[in-house]
């Protein structure tokens, strides 16, 4: 995790609730939405706010600290997948109602200026590696049955966590 550049406008943004107040870090992103690339058109809601307190490894010293996790979500059918780039798998009906999710978890520093971001946007044709990895994942869930009509939401769970298991292990590769 590294640090970001980007400079959050914080106009109209009481800092006093910020740690808080969902609602304060709601007004806080979704006034940067731009810079933080969020989809302007996409549900977005702030899904966990929590105060934190750790130490600082350069003196020792308390630093306060916010994390604000921010979720985004659209529902489209698979006839608009092309609106942000990707591909409707093969055999799907073009009315098969999909969501789409992706989302950022913030860490703000006392001030409320942004240390790290870490993101898995929504995806956009204008860039290929959120595209890609969308595309994987709908892939995925298509050929694991997730979209069929009439299976519930835990059936359709359990029988992707129970087929997951069942593949066999291939370790992660290690990047040092």
């Amino acid at each position: 995790m590294e640090g970001v550049d980007i400079q959050l406008t914080s106009d109209g943004v009481r800092f006093g609730s910020l740690q808080t107040d969902a609602v304060e870090m709601f007004r806080l992103v979704w006034a940067n939405r731009d810079a933080l690339h969020l989809t302007p058109t996409a549900y977005t809601r702030i899904a966990s706010l929590r105060p934190c307190i750790r130490t600082s490894p350069d003196d020792g010293m308390p630093l306060r600290e916010t994390v604000a996790e921010c979720l985004q979500h659209v529902k489209i059918r698979a006839s608009e997948l092309g609106k942000y780039g990707l591909v409707k798998p093969e055999g799907m009906a073009t009315d098969t109602l999909i969501e789409l999710e992706g989302g950022s978890t913030l860490i703000l520093d006392d001030y409320g200026r942004l240390k790290y971001e870490v993101h898995n946007r929504l995806p956009d044709p204008d860039r290929p590696e959120d595209r890609e990895a969308a595309q994987r994942r709908l892939e995925y869930l298509w050929q694991q049955g997730h979209f069929v009509a009439g299976a519930s939401f835990a059936a359709r769970l359990a029988e992707l966590h129970r087929l997951r298991a069942s593949e066999p292990a291939v370790p992660p590769a290690e990047l040092w």
